[in-house]
């Protein structure tokens, strides 16, 4: 190591001079303003989950309370044999 090296060591990294260092950080971190913990954007994040998963929750409930009869969803379904409507065939379901 050279003499600058040395010097520049011993001026700069001594035991004393790096507690002195670290005392003046922990300072600053005391007594500097605070960050807020929770970001405004971490919030909105939470609540759009919240809100989507209450919604799906919600939609099962509903679902499976207001549904009187297993075939319920029967409307959805098209039959083939009542694809035709005056004489019109649906696309894709022949006769």
């Amino acid at each position: 190591m050279s003499n600058t090296a040395k010097q520049r060591v011993q001026q700069n990294f001594t035991k004393a001079i790096m507690a002195r260092r670290f005392e003046e950080e922990i300072e600053k971190m005391v007594t500097g303003k605070r960050t807020a913990f929770l970001r405004r954007e971490t919030v909105i994040m939470a609540i759009a989950l919240v809100g989507t998963f209450g919604a799906a929750l919600l939609a099962v409930v509903f679902r499976t309370v207001f549904r009187t009869d297993p075939r319920s969803t029967a409307f959805i379904r098209v039959d083939r044999s009542e694809a035709k409507m005056d004489g019109f065939v649906m696309p894709g379901m022949g006769p």
